[in-house]
């Protein structure tokens, strides 16, 4: 027997794959756009020019801009506090803070900087959850002391993962 619960996680279970998907697909369905751009070129009149094969270029191959998520949001100051509390070495500091709050979890990404204000590391995640703050990038295991995001059962392949850390990249740029 199936409890309203259990029938309600069940179909944000499903939802979310929903969602994953079709992002998915949009994004397959933008790069071929986008391939298919660069690829065309200049186009002009060739009602009178001789037939031509056109090359596929490799995705791996071109340079596709990354379209920063637009759930991307500058992250609030006690937020970013919070986080560089736990930063290991002294002096390092957060920049490029941006946040995804997404049912009840935020996921914050930041670029890690040293006392001199070089870049430490370009862009990290962690993730905001019934008050602690979890570690999900390798480079922000390895800068905090915080633990692992996959403790509270959050996979670093997680999409809103990515995409604050594409959005924290951008801002590096």
């Amino acid at each position: 027997m199936t409890t309203p619960d259990d029938q309600t996680d069940r179909r944000r279970r499903t939802n979310k794959m929903i969602l994953i998907a079709t992002g998915s697909a949009l994004a397959v369905i933008a790069l071929i756009v986008i391939v298919g751009a660069i690829a065309g070129g200049d186009q002009t009149d060739t009602a009178d020019a001789p037939a031509t094969t056109t090359a596929v270029v490799a995705p791996s191959t071109a340079t596709v801009p990354v379209v920063p998520d637009p759930r991307c949001a500058p992250a609030a100051e006690d937020i970013v506090a919070m986080v560089a509390a736990g930063l290991t070495v002294d002096g390092q500091t957060l920049t490029n803070a941006t946040v995804i709050n997404d049912a009840g979890t935020t996921y914050f990404g930041a670029t890690i900087v040293d006392t001199a204000g070089e870049m430490e590391s370009r862009s990290d995640v962690w993730i905001l959850r019934g008050g602690g703050v979890f570690a999900a990038t390798g480079g922000a295991r390895n800068s905090s002391s915080y633990p692992k995001a996959s403790d509270i059962g959050v996979s670093s392949a997680d999409p809103a993962i990515a995409a604050v850390d594409a959005c924290v990249v951008e801002l590096t740029r």
